[in-house]
């Protein structure tokens, strides 16, 4: 299961930075952005708009951040629920 470029991109917008996000995660400020450009040519849409400052969400990346953050949760949950069973 691959949901850790959700999981990135939801750091990356609690942080305000890919260099921060990336620091938290244990990656490089480069795989980072590779991670953003591929969720961007997926979706068809910018969802972050970076400058020297940081990173904000696009109104597009804004429209889709519940159903982001909505993947992580289930994946999370899944994870958990998983767990459960082999401990039983």
């Amino acid at each position: 299961m691959d949901v850790k470029k959700y999981e990135v991109f939801v750091k990356i917008v609690e942080k305000s930075s890919l260099t921060k996000a990336a620091e938290a995660m244990g990656l490089t400020q480069s795989g980072v952005s590779h991670i953003v450009a591929a969720m961007e040519s997926e979706l068809g849409v910018a969802l972050l708009r970076r400058s020297r400052t940081g990173a904000v969400l696009t109104p597009e990346g804004e429209r889709l951040m519940p159903h982001i953050r909505a993947i992580v949760t289930q994946e999370t949950q899944l994870r958990h629920a998983a767990e459960a069973l082999r401990s039983q």
